[in-house]
Order: C-alpha cells, then sequence, then structure tokens
C-alpha cells in the first residue's frame, strides 16, 4: 500500500488572500523585470491559429524539458502526440498562454470540469526560466479563476515544490496492490 498526494487551491473572494504573500511579491518582481524586455500579455486560446501555435510550443518546449530532466519522453511517441492533439485542439479544452513581445514563453493545457481547472500541462522556453514564466503563467491563471468565480485549481499529483506552496487543500490518494493468484503475489 503506497500514498500519492493530490494538490488543490480552492478560491475565496479574493485571490491575494489564498495565494502566499511571498509568491505574489516574487511573481510580480519577475513581472515588472519581463515588462522591461517588452510587453508582456497572458491570454486564454479562442482561435485554431492560437491553439496550435500554443499547441506546437507545448511540444518543443515539453520535449527538451524531459530530455534535460531524464524523465520518460512520451512525446517521442506520435501517438500520444496526436491523442494530447485530439484532446486540446480538436475536443477544445482550456489553452492559455503568456507572452513577450508576442513571442510565448510559457503555456498551458489543461481541462476545466466542474468549475475546476485541472493543472496538466505546462510548459515554458527554458531561456526565460530566471523570469519564472511558470509561475507569472499560474498566478494569471489564478486570478481569472477567482473572478469567474470558478471552484479552483487542481495541480493533480506530485510534489512539486510550486504544488506544495500553492496549495490550500491536499487530497491522500491510496494505492494498494491487490493479487488474485500466488504467482501475481510473486510478480
Amino acid at each position: 500500500k503506497s500514498s500519492f498526494k493530490s494538490y488543490q487551491l480552492y478560491h475565496k473572494n479574493d485571490y491575494e488572500e489564498i495565494i502566499p504573500k511571498k509568491f505574489i511579491n516574487d511573481t510580480k518582481r519577475q513581472i515588472r523585470r519581463l515588462k522591461t524586455l517588452g510587453k508582456l500579455s497572458f491570454y486564454i486560446a479562442n482561435s485554431d491559429y492560437q491553439k496550435n501555435e500554443i499547441f506546437n510550443f507545448f511540444i518543443k518546449h515539453k520535449k527538451e524539458q524531459l530530455i534535460n530532466t531524464n524523465n520518460w519522453n512520451y512525446l517521442d511517441n506520435k501517438d500520444y502526440i496526436n491523442f494530447l492533439k485530439r484532446i486540446y485542439i480538436v475536443d477544445q479544452n482550456h489553452l492559455s498562454c503568456i507572452t513577450l513581445n508576442r513571442k510565448i514563453i510559457a503555456v498551458h493545457m489543461g481541462n476545466l470540469f466542474n468549475k475546476k481547472m485541472f493543472y496538466l500541462f505546462p510548459a515554458y522556453d527554458s531561456s526565460y526560466s530566471k523570469y519564472s514564466p511558470g509561475n507569472i503563467l499560474i498566478y494569471e491563471l489564478i486570478k481569472i479563476l477567482i473572478l469567474q468565480k470558478d471552484n479552483g485549481l487542481d495541480f493533480t499529483t506530485g510534489d512539486e515544490p510550486y504544488k506544495l506552496k500553492l496549495s490550500n487543500y491536499r487530497t491522500n490518494i491510496l494505492y494498494k496492490n491487490i493479487y488474485l493468484t500466488a504467482k501475481g503475489r510473486i510478480y
């Protein structure tokens, strides 16, 4: 039996009440730094062109991240890419991004279900990592969710530092092996 945790951020009336002040201050500082380099924008894709642009950025930069972190590169498999394309381009799920001078520097592909945003597939341009573009994107998503009175943001499983820092609710998910035969117990 083992346990995993799922991390969520549930809203109150004001996003600044639920996000740690240090995260807000650090993110605002990074926003100011990026604005010295040009025009910084956040948008949720609503055209096919924008969706494809975000999707292609995701594929390129997530592949680089998976290779650099020695993780399983599921994006080497065309079937997985086609599956994601079907979910996010054809089926019209959530795609958003941060741009600097109209150049995408961070993206998120997720799902909105029962007024909860599932934060599933983020990616960012590593050449901008010192500006924390992923945190800026999360910050903008949280502001949008609170303004729309949605219930919150589900970061799913994994103990990444940003999830631990931003979540205000954790759910334990238990995993238990059930053996149907003695041979299965050995395996």
